[in-house]
């Protein structure tokens, strides 16, 4: 049977053919329909309102900006009740961060200038927030909206990814997930959709050369430790990211919520410097109707997704997957936050598909005699958690669970270890309860770290830099969706430092031979 190969052009209709079908199915997922969770209200912005500062970071879709000014129009032209009426959620249309370091001083000031309860005082919040962009000199608020070089399939998949983060960011609330502040008054599909959110401060690919330059102080020759403290305590702080993450992502698994595309340039800073998961356009929800038959293991969901080398085999090979997906990812990165090194730095897409999906192989694990620093507990979640056999890798919860009584072991009672998660969840709670107005808030979706063209070679230097140079930039698309055409071959984003995403409905023509049928 010949396959005919679909244009750029007729990929892109298909896209959008399918978006609406795809949202409903967002829509009536497991944590609206079955928990009840309700997306909550947020303000609602037009572009002329918003001024962009310096570009701040691009992922394979999208751009994001510092907001460096909200200037709220007339309300007789733009009323909250005209914005709350908006065709946003009935129409249809056809990463990774770069930021300086908040100083001590900032980061105080931060803590007494916390007034989250006015972000979601709907009759007030936008005001409030023109009046509060700017935070001690810094920007508070950041942009995400789509790309202008973007090609037509690219616009369509941006733009659905991008209804589809909105719509789980309206009801996820976390205190190690980003939160939303507002976002575009366009229809739920449009290549104009923007999200405002927190402002971030680095990421963790950022944060681990940090890591890899302070060990090397502490190191004498030949490899001796020239001090033992200092030490352990990065450790601790190593560990620390890690437990933050497993947190947030065991949450999410109780929401039945699968994330998919775990990675460090997904995880971000805030001006405190507590862990912030972002970019949920990747995001899946564990309903029935994608569960495999007769008791079969996981669900029966879009293969291929997620980012390379964190992807598990599970669904590098097309097979049913559950939330052990995710614990796979953890894993593969809490080897790279241990080791502080890079995972399969020489390995092309076709090299981690045959050697780590199909024959197994996996980073070494140290032995005490070569890495007394490895603690016995994080050796054996590491390699329960990367199994091959999801079924018996152990679930985030039990993982965060381990990682903290580790954490508590190491401290010896330190109160800001022990009760580290009660504090942060009843930190989010308050805020939650406080600040939010119950009721039917809209969503819709969108995204920061997507997919590419480029390199095939998985190479990521640390210490290196993707971001763009800052400068003054405007905010929309630069006219109508670009025509240009790109090879049929699977790709990563163009850029020697990211891994980037591999996204939704790739061509997996080049590894015909590799992927079962």
């Amino acid at each position: 049977m010949v396959v005919v190969a679909l244009s750029i052009e007729e990929k892109a209709k298909k896209v959008w053919d399918e978006a609406e079908e795809t949202l409903k199915q967002v829509d009536s997922a497991h944590i609206f329909s079955v928990a009840n969770q309700s997306c909550r209200e947020f303000p609602i912005f037009d572009a002329k309102e918003i001024t962009c500062g310096p570009l701040m970071g691009k992922g394979g879709f999208s751009n994001v900006f510092e907001i460096s000014d909200i200037t709220l129009l007339d309300k007789k032209e733009e009323s909250l009740q005209n914005v709350k009426d908006s065709p946003r959620f009935k129409g249809k249309q056809p990463q990774s961060l770069a930021f300086e370091t908040p100083t001590k001083a900032t980061t105080d000031d931060a803590r007494k200038d916390d007034h989250d309860e006015d972000h979601y005082d709907i009759d007030t919040a936008r005001e409030i927030m023109s009046k509060r962009c700017m935070r001690f000199g810094s920007a508070r608020y950041a942009m995400k909206r789509l790309r202008p070089d973007l090609n037509e399939l690219e616009f369509a998949r941006g733009a659905l990814d991008l209804a589809i983060e909105i719509k789980y960011m309206s009801v996820l609330m976390h205190p190690n997930i980003v939160k939303m502040r507002g976002y575009s008054n366009t229809p739920r599909l449009s290549l104009d959709t923007f999200i405002v959110m927190d402002r971030l401060y680095g990421t963790l690919d950022e944060r681990m050369q940090t890591w890899i330059q302070t060990n090397a102080m502490y190191k004498g020759c030949c490899g001796m430790t020239k001090d033992s403290v200092a030490t352990q305590d990065l450790l601790k702080e190593r560990l620390l990211v890690a437990y933050d993450l497993s947190v947030a992502l065991a949450h999410m698994h109780s929401l039945r919520l699968l994330y998919r595309d775990i990675k460090p340039e997904n995880i971000g800073f805030d001006i405190r410097g507590d862990v912030k998961v972002f970019d949920f356009g990747l995001v899946k929800s564990l309903d029935a109707r994608y569960k495999a038959k007769m008791g079969a293991y996981g669900y029966h969901l879009t293969p291929c997704t997620g980012s390379i080398p964190y992807m598990a085999p599970e669904i590098a090979l097309k097979e049913p997957y559950d939330k052990e997906a995710d614990v796979f990812s953890f894993c593969m990165l809490l080897w790279e936050i241990m080791s502080m090194e890079v995972l399969f730095p020489d390995y092309s897409i076709r090299d981690y598909f045959v050697r780590v999906c199909k024959e197994n192989q996996r980073p070494t694990i140290p032995s005490n005699s070569n890495n007394p620093s490895w603690p016995a507990v994080i050796k054996a979640i590491v390699k329960e958690g990367w199994d091959r056999n999801p079924q018996k890798r152990p679930d985030m919860k039990r993982v965060g669970t381990m990682i903290r009584g580790l954490l508590q072991d190491m401290s010896c009672g330190d109160e800001t270890i022990v009760d580290r998660s009660a504090h942060m969840m009843d930190k989010s709670r308050r805020s939650f309860h406080n600040t939010f107005s119950e009721g039917n808030g809209n969503g819709s979706g969108h995204s920061m770290g997507d997919s590419s063209s480029g390199r095939k070679k998985l190479t990521r230097r640390r210490g290196s830099s993707a971001m763009a140079t800052p400068a003054t930039t405007t905010m929309k698309p630069d006219g109508k969706p670009s025509t240009t055409k790109t090879g049929g071959s699977i790709s990563v984003q163009a850029s020697d430092v990211r891994r980037e995403s591999l996204h939704l409905n790739l061509d997996l023509s080049e590894l015909e031979d590799v992927l079962p049928s």
